[in-house]
């Protein structure tokens, strides 16, 4: 079993470019261990992590 990769910081988000045919929001972020990891979210994805944050309320 792999161990799940903690993101511990935020550096920055790229909107997609919707005129452009782009759906995927891009998230800068940096891993525990100080690694970059880039994350890609479709809309479906980014809906239910706001409603984990809250966000949705």
């Amino acid at each position: 079993m792999t161990e799940p990769l903690i993101v511990r910081r935020f550096d920055c988000s790229i909107e997609p470019d919707r005129y452009c045919g782009e759906t995927e929001m891009l998230v800068c972020t940096v891993a525990e261990d100080g690694r970059p990891v880039a994350l890609l979210l479709d809309d479906e994805t980014r809906a239910k992590l706001l409603g984990w944050l809250g966000g949705g309320r």
